[in-house]
């Protein structure tokens, strides 16, 4: 049986929202495993796209992978209006955009020249107007070098019923001429193309990284969940603006719908009503729609989506007669839930142990590491005992925290 191809990926995605560090988290921990590699990230979109770039740098560091991560375009980003949290990190070096970060076209070209014929796998959660540029300055070296590309939009048939156009995700609204070129070109040119809709993506509880934030020391969940819960709020916030800034799709009703599906009727009503009352108001109706809210891993899925042994758990795909292609546009496309809660679960493990080790390694010469603290002692000052299991080269529990 042949053996599966080995994965370099490169991801583009929107900074320092929650959705993009929690799929860090996740991708760095598949190429600690050497499930995949990965090449490089480009953080794209929106005015703090290089605060953003810095985050994820200092994520991966924490991580303990080091590649480069680039600053992308400042296109038109549906997450420009919400502004994330602070990521504290203790005792974390200074870092300064001029020594850490590069130009996010250069590192994009610069990568593209060096892969070997048909290895690159680009998966774009983001504005597709970096990877249009790339294509565009050299379609014959992108259609040798790319083997896949991930995108989170989705496509709909054109009106002719002979063609695909891209459809109304936000991603493909932030730069309409950049998504239907990239769509167009790995059509024509039979590149592999995995494309996620917001349609195929599955409900995690919100209180998923609140409960390993509550549980550890650790930043990363913290900032996670704060990312989380607060872009939900402004979300809110913003449905109710009516400014054009989100797809006319986006009203109270999709809000509610998509976000607080579990919420009782009366609470539901109760946001409803609040709903053409002051900001303050509006916030204060949606605190008891949250407890039992959810968010979409739009780029977690889209990640899975072009890694090995999550092809195999995906559900079938929309077939197309145009080329080697896999649409997950519908409802019966989305992963099973279990599935992400497991992989999130894993790598919020595996990230928290990682740091608490690093942490421990740097107090390594004090004679009480050389006493014995051994891999229960890890976990019982980390979840505070929740289970006596020795941790062997970040093997992870069975267990689970939530």
């Amino acid at each position: 049986m042949a053996q599966p191809r080995e994965v370099h990926a490169l991801l583009l995605c929107p900074g320092e929202s929650g959705d993009a560090v929690q799929t860090l988290v996740v991708a760095a921990q598949l190429h600690r495993r050497g499930i995949l590699r990965l090449c490089a990230v480009i953080a794209c979109g929106g005015p703090n796209r290089e605060r953003g770039a810095l985050v994820l740098k200092r994520v991966l560091r924490r991580l303990g992978v080091d590649v480069p991560v680039g600053v992308g375009s400042a296109d038109a980003s549906p997450l420009a209006w919400c502004e994330p949290p602070e990521l504290a990190l203790e005792d974390e070096t200074p870092m300064h955009a001029a020594d850490t970060l590069v130009d996010g076209r250069e590192l994009l070209d610069r990568i593209l020249n060096e892969a070997e014929p048909r290895s690159l796998t680009v998966v774009c959660t983001s504005a597709m107007s970096d990877l249009a540029a790339a294509i565009s300055a050299d379609p014959a070296r992108a259609h040798r070098k790319l083997a896949e590309l991930s995108i989170q939009g989705g496509l709909e048939r054109a009106p002719d019923r002979r063609g695909w156009l891209p459809d109304a995700a936000s991603n493909n609204l932030a730069d309409v001429r950049a998504a239907s070129y990239v769509y167009r070109f790995c059509l024509e040119r039979s590149v592999p193309l995995a494309v996620v809709s917001r349609h195929a993506v599955p409900a995690v509880p919100l209180q998923l990284a609140h409960s390993f934030a509550a549980r550890s020391t650790d930043p990363l969940p913290a900032y996670i969940a704060k990312a989380q819960h607060e872009s939900l709020c402004a979300l809110w916030q913003r449905v109710h603006a009516r400014d054009g800034s989100l797809p006319a799709r986006c009203d109270r009703g999709w809000f509610l719908d998509t976000f607080c599906a579990g919420a009782s009727a009366s609470a539901r009503r109760e946001a409803e009503d609040a709903g053409e009352g002051e900001a303050a108001e509006r916030a204060a109706a949606l605190l008891p729609l949250l407890a039992g809210a959810t968010v979409r891993p739009y780029s977690l899925i889209a990640l899975l989506a072009i890694t090995p042994s999550f092809r195999l758990l995906m559900p079938e795909s929309q077939r197309m007669v145009e080329g080697p292609h896999r649409l997950y546009l519908r409802a019966r496309h989305t992963l099973d839930v279990a599935h992400v809660l497991k992989v999130l679960r894993d790598s919020y493990h595996e990230a928290i142990i990682l740091a608490f080790e690093a942490a421990s390694a740097e107090r390594a010469r004090a004679p009480a590491r050389a006493a014995g603290a051994g891999g229960a002692g890890v976990v019982g000052a980390l979840f505070g005992r929740l289970w006596p299991v020795s941790y062997t080269h970040l093997t992870l529990p069975t267990k689970r925290i939530v």
